[in-house]
């Protein structure tokens, strides 16, 4: 019985990250509640495993407690990478202004140049490996 639970445990952490995944693309259905996400984890576990109405109400209550405690993680993680994000750019821009002093006026046009051309392909990878998770079964 333990570990069915681990099992079940994990099956609902990676439901959540999943979800959580699935919430940040850019094309967002409105987000669920923390309850609507438990009940929704309560009925796939309900028809894998056929729970009884004892277990289904104390699966919900540990699906609640852990939609809870993820959310409020990624809130969290949110938050670091943002400020992450403002620490890398200033890191850049300082980086920047000292290879500005070093390099002559068109040696920097062209460092820039080339700088705007791996973002574009960057961006354009990042958008086909998107694609991709979107549509996995278009790699098969």
């Amino acid at each position: 019985m333990k570990a069915l639970v681990k099992k079940n445990l994990v099956l609902v952490l990676a439901s959540l990250f999943a979800i959580t995944v699935v919430a940040q693309r850019p094309e967002r259905k409105p987000r669920m509640t923390q309850e609507e996400m438990a009940s929704k984890q309560t009925e796939v576990m309900n028809e894998q495993l056929e729970l009884t109405a004892e277990q289904q109400a104390k699966i919900k209550e540990i699906n609640l407690k852990y939609a809870q405690q993820t959310v409020s993680h990624v809130k969290q993680v949110r938050k670091v990478m943002k400020k992450n994000r403002e620490s890398m750019k200033s890191q850049m821009e300082a980086k920047d202004a000292e290879l500005k002093e070093v390099l002559t006026p068109e040696q920097y046009q062209k460092w820039q140049e080339k700088k705007q051309e791996k973002r574009k392909e960057l961006r354009k990878k990042n958008e086909n490996n998107s694609k991709k998770c979107d549509n996995p079964e278009k790699e098969k």
